[in-house]
């Protein structure tokens, strides 16, 4: 579907345990926003997804409604980074997304465009893409390290020094980190975190194995996550960064790409 500027009415997030669902708020008519959340075992079980989509149309009538900019967005599948000019060559394109991330029978592959001359690849269930397209047809695909990066880069000062940044953001159960330097993104990589135990191995493991020269907290304004970050005597954190709510992130990320 082609992109729009326009913010999305409706967000639903996938990540490897939970579907989740947010209305944004209709400005000036006094409908105020909603969001829910449904565990399940795998996003690429159809029978999983198509019950979670029928509860929540039970429990929120506006799902009913014609909803004109939907996000779909990929929460923690891998992804990897590709230079943009293998644009005008789709077989090279996907040929290289193929040696890097993992596929199972009836995945395809879907490429945001990134600030820095890239492409974020990743892979994605058609199946299940497919079926919420017949809920929501004009359902768009949006990985969260895209949004997490194109604002970062929007926000913060492109780095003139051999220097290198890393961030840590957490969103429900889900750490992304992301690495950049003087090039731009090195580095980018989700991992599951059930509990401040999970969270803390993670993110120390990723600062002394990308050893950055500055560590960035990122929050998002409308974005709760439940955890603690690490104490700073084992994680230093040398600047924070809050970011504008989410449909604003992706109404600018849409902005850019139509």
């Amino acid at each position: 579907m082609s992109l729009t500027a326009n913010p999305p009415e409706l967000i639903i997030s996938l990540s490897h345990n939970k579907i989740g669902f947010r209305l944004t708020e209709t400005e000036g008519s006094g409908i105020s926003g909603w969001q829910g959340s449904y565990p399940v075992d795998g996003i690429f079980l159809e029978d999983q997804v198509s019950g979670v989509l029928d509860t929540a149309l039970t429990q929120q009538e506006r799902l009913f409604e014609p909803i004109a900019d939907v996000a779909l967005l990929i929460m923690d599948r891998p992804n990897v980074t590709i230079p943009e000019f293998y644009n005008d060559d789709p077989d090279r394109l996907t040929d290289i997304a193929g040696k890097y991330l993992r596929t199972r029978a009836g995945d395809m592959f879907a490429f945001d465009q990134a600030p820095g001359a890239i492409r974020i690849a990743y892979s994605v269930p058609s199946s299940t893409i497919h079926l919420i397209r017949e809920y929501f047809a004009k359902a768009s695909c949006l990985h969260m390290t895209t949004v997490l990066w194109s604002a970062i880069s929007k926000h913060i000062q492109a780095l003139s020094e051999n220097l290198s940044r890393v961030f840590f953001f957490t969103s429900d159960n889900t750490l992304t980190v992301i690495r950049s330097g003087k090039d731009g993104m090195t580095f980018s990589r989700t991992f599951p975190i059930q509990d401040q135990g999970d969270l803390a191995y993670y993110a120390i493991a990723c600062h002394r194995m990308l050893r950055s020269s500055e560590n960035w907290l990122v929050t998002i304004r409308d974005n709760s996550d439940g955890f603690e970050f690490p104490s700073e005597t084992y994680l230093p954190v040398h600047h924070r960064l809050e970011l504008p709510d989410l449909k604003t992130l992706i109404s600018g990320i849409w902005s850019c790409a139509s």
